[in-house]
């Protein structure tokens, strides 16, 4: 059987551990509210973006309905096509148009 001191000494650990997780609760919890705030903040951006990016493909077409702008009036837009190598010039840069 334990003797006395042992047991205080083990309820004095268990206290002190519990005093412990208890900090480490509070720090938790706060780091969670302010990156759920910080994710509320980003939320009217994130909303933006993906209005934009849901555009885009409409207005690379020659077709499109939307705002009535044209990117070049053919079905072939220069953004959609790859330009031959003789207008990069020399290869060496070829890495930096994505070509590597």
């Amino acid at each position: 059987m334990a003797s006395l001191r042992e047991i205080k000494d083990h309820i004095a650990s268990v206290r002190s551990t519990l005093k412990i997780t208890s900090a480490m609760k509070l720090v938790a919890s706060a780091k969670l509210r302010k990156a759920q705030q910080a994710a509320e903040g980003i939320r009217p951006y994130t909303e933006a973006l993906a209005a934009m990016l849901a555009r885009v493909p409409c207005a690379l077409e020659a077709d499109c309905p939307s705002s009535g702008v044209r990117p070049s009036g053919s079905p072939h837009h220069p953004f959609r096509t790859v330009p031959p190598l003789s207008n990069m010039g020399s290869l060496e840069h070829a890495h930096v148009l994505g070509y590597s």
